[in-house]
């Protein structure tokens, strides 16, 4: 969907609608490309711009989720806890 925003009678802005939910799976698929590039490259030698070029993004957009590398890297540090834990829950319940 786009939406449609008249400045003046010459220019117009066209925007992709934002649907619910779009942020946060946004931020989802930059955590999973960085952890991706870590795997990689290892935590210490990955970079943002490589995690948006294995998007196909841009750094700037990155940047809109996290405010630099160690926000994102705490980020991709917390997804994997929480993965884990749920791993290890199914694995242990009876």
């Amino acid at each position: 969907m786009l939406i449609i925003n008249k400045i003046n009678d010459t220019h117009v802005i066209i925007m992709p609608k934002m649907m619910p939910g779009y942020r946060e799976e946004a931020r989802k698929n930059i955590i999973e490309a960085a952890i991706a590039e870590a795997n990689e490259k290892g935590f210490s030698n990955f970079t943002m711009e490589n995690v948006a070029n294995r998007l196909g993004i841009s750094r700037t957009t990155i940047y809109i989720y996290f405010r630099n590398r160690e926000e994102m890297l705490d980020a991709a540090i917390e997804y994997i806890r929480e993965k884990l834990s749920i791993v290890l829950m199914k694995a242990f319940s009876g």
